[in-house]
């Protein structure tokens, strides 16, 4: 059995933890079965279904303008 510090040295330090509330928000999601990219104000769960009936999305990083 590994020790703490041998995993954090195999797999670096644990991500940050989030509250529920933070969980699987993004203010931009994209459809992973029409490639419709849907764009929010502030960070929202999945926009599911999309109008294409998707129900599949991927987190995207918002482009700066």
């Amino acid at each position: 059995m590994k020790t703490k510090e041998e995993i954090i040295a195999l797999l670096g330090e644990p991500d940050a933890v989030l509250p529920v509330a933070s969980m699987m928000t993004s203010v931009s999601w994209l459809c992973s079965r029409c490639r419709h990219l849907h764009e929010f104000d502030l960070p929202v769960r999945p926009p599911a279904p999309c109008a294409c009936g998707g129900i599949a999305f991927e987190k995207q990083t918002r482009a700066l303008h």
